[in-house]
């Protein structure tokens, strides 16, 4: 069975009013309102960079902890750990990609990386929402 996110997104209205009484209604809300113009897509993005660069700092904080015998507490490290295995799936998918089609992995970095950012682009610009989607 497929699921079409790109046809889910027109029945945010609908699921906001089957989820009037339930916790989910605070997300379809925030969903529609990041997805209502260019520019709130555009501040999403940028949230979500200050998001990402403070938990890699923490990241990078802790594994220098780690390596120079810093202080180090499991809730530190338990802080990092989704963020850590998501970014070494990251790396994994990269090094597999390289492999399989024989381009060095920097390359494939940079080429996800220009993808992704001209995603960003054409959202903002856009706010096509298809554009969401594509990879």
């Amino acid at each position: 069975m497929s699921f079409d996110r790109l046809k889910a997104l027109g029945y945010i209205a609908d699921l906001k009013t089957i989820y009037t009484k339930h916790p989910l209604i605070r997300r379809l809300r925030e969903v529609e309102h990041i997805l209502s113009s260019g520019r709130s897509i555009q501040d999403a993005f940028d949230q979500e960079e200050r998001r990402v660069d403070a938990r890699v700092a923490r990241l990078t904080r802790t594994r220098n902890a780690a390596i120079h015998g810093g202080p180090l507490s499991p809730s530190a490290c338990d802080s990092v750990v989704d963020f850590a295995r998501a970014l070494s799936l990251q790396a994994l998918s990269h090094a597999v990609t390289s492999a399989m089609s024989g381009t060095d992995v920097q390359t494939v970095m940079d080429q996800r990386r220009l993808a992704e950012v001209q995603r960003a682009d054409d959202l903002r610009r856009k706010a096509t929402l298809k554009d969401l989607f594509n990879s």
